[in-house]
């Protein structure tokens, strides 16, 4: 399939530049399920149940047809540009011709051979995508063990080889939750009212300035997920253990590689006596897979930390901001702030420890 037809852009819609927190702060699209299964049919020629699906900046709903498969219809956010939303597009045809079997959402294109339309609703312009409705059970509600660990590290890694040959003119694209850019949420910590959080997040973003700003640019880079998060992952309904779903690559952008296993880690870090118990086996089968550098594993513990500080400050500032999403959007925000409490224990030297010790075992296994 040629991606250049599907996805030629004018010069002007590539300079569309769009500001850091523009897209956090836009309402999601006003859009019925009645409305979505008009459109459906309309541009796929499907029909069945339809039903609505969270989500944090689009309007999502889930298609059920008669013979029991189900596909995905994503409502772009207004505020996100054609450039951006072309570039997700993109990167999923990508991923599907370069490694058929990640288990990753299927583009499905229109009657007109279209990937993203342009489709009216109430009077205002807004793409669409409808993919593949990967079936699993969200990681969020699943019973870790070292085996689901293992295989979310290779499957992560996996992805991470494929999206190394993909590149795209939109994959420079600016994000409040890119690790790389850190000090973008200084301004939000206005809305951290806790003041041990709002002083344990101000020493990670001291010590980011100090020591990991300096050796970003150093770092091999490329597109990735960059939002691995328990929402965003399934494990298979038969078999807890495995990997069967990576979904939601809206947060996706070109940034150090290992900003990826950093985002992924700072939501597996264990509750109990030992916080390394799952990260650890998690790194080592990344890292059988995809070789990490020294540089890059001396880094994680620092980029792990970075990535639960802008958990807890956005997900606080934008409650405030749309208090009817409020416990959606702090969903993540107990868990992180124990997190961080368990990591900050242990010295920088003791978790990079920890790490190539893992890394030793599977090794020598």
């Amino acid at each position: 399939m040629s991606m250049g037809r599907k996805f030629r852009l004018t010069e002007a819609s590539m300079c569309d530049a769009q500001d850091t927190g523009t897209l956090m702060t836009q309402a999601v699209p006003e859009v019925s399920c009645q409305q979505a299964q008009a459109l459906i049919w309309q541009y796929y020629g499907l029909q069945g149940d339809v039903t609505l699906l969270t989500g944090e900046r689009d309007k999502n709903f889930c298609l059920t047809v008669p013979s029991g498969r189900r596909y995905m219809l994503k409502v772009i956010n207004a505020a996100e540009s054609v450039a951006e939303s072309h570039y997700q597009t993109a990167l999923l045809l990508h991923v599907a011709q370069q490694a058929a079997a990640l288990p990753v959402p299927r583009v499905v294109l229109t009657r007109y051979q279209q990937a993203e339309p342009v489709v009216d609703i109430d009077g205002n312009a807004l793409r669409i995508r409808l993919v593949s409705f990967l079936e699993g059970t969200p990681l969020y509600a699943v019973t870790p063990s070292i085996a689901l660990m293992e295989s979310l590290g290779s499957t992560l890694a996996q992805l991470d080889v494929a999206l190394s040959r993909f590149s795209h003119p939109a994959e420079q694209r600016q994000l409040l939750w890119d690790i790389s850019r850190a000090e973008q949420i200084r301004p939000y910590l206005a809305f951290v009212h806790d003041i041990e959080q709002q002083a344990a997040i101000t020493q990670i973003l001291q010590r980011y300035d100090s020591h990991v700003t300096p050796q970003l640019k150093t770092l091999r880079q490329q597109t990735i997920h960059n939002d691995m998060n328990p929402h965003n992952v399934l494990a298979d309904v038969g078999d807890a253990t495995r990997v069967s779903g990576i979904i939601d690559f809206g947060d996706a952008l070109y940034a150090p590689l290992i900003n990826d296993l950093a985002t992924a880690l700072a939501y597996q870090i264990h509750d109990g006596e030992d916080p390394f118990a799952f990260i650890v086996p998690f790194i080592a089968s990344y890292h059988a897979h995809l070789p990490l550098t020294e540089q890059e594993i001396a880094l994680l513990p620092d980029l792990i930390m970075t990535r639960l500080a802008l958990i807890m400050t956005i997900a606080q500032w934008r409650a405030a901001r749309y208090p009817e999403n409020r416990d959606y959007l702090l969903r993540n925000l107990p868990r992180s702030w124990r997190s961080l409490q368990q990591i900050t224990r242990y010295s920088h030297d003791q978790f990079c420890q920890r790490i190539w010790q893992g890394i030793k075992e599977i090794n020598h296994d």
